[in-house]
């Protein structure tokens, strides 16, 4: 198991011909190879406007403690108006949500 340490931070980026929503976070794992995915949760909750994540760690035995690795997520904007992300940890992390940033 890790720390149970982790953050989330998403922003949307309008610099492109679509807004885009991205995501970027960290969670403190093992070993710093172990493989980190990130994907839209399936079913989404009850709030519309609060996108979920499901980050996977795959673990693996390990002797070292304590890194924290990055991860990130990236989404052409669509008719949903987000509000908030929340990130869900499949190593026993605690979730981490973030407010949008509009820029």
């Amino acid at each position: 198991m890790t720390d149970q340490t982790s953050s989330v931070e998403a922003h949307i980026d309008t610099h492109g011909a679509k807004p885009m929503l991205k995501v970027s976070g960290e969670v403190n794992v093992y070993a710093s190879d172990f493989t980190i995915t990130v994907a839209e949760a399936y079913p989404q909750g009850f709030v519309p406007q609060e996108l979920i994540l499901d980050v996977t760690v795959e673990e693996r035995p390990s002797p070292m403690k304590g890194v924290m690795r990055p991860f990130s997520y990236s989404k052409v904007m669509g008719e949903i108006e987000y509000q908030t992300v929340r990130a869900r940890f499949s190593n026993g992390a605690p979730d981490a949500v973030a407010r949008i940033a509009r820029s």
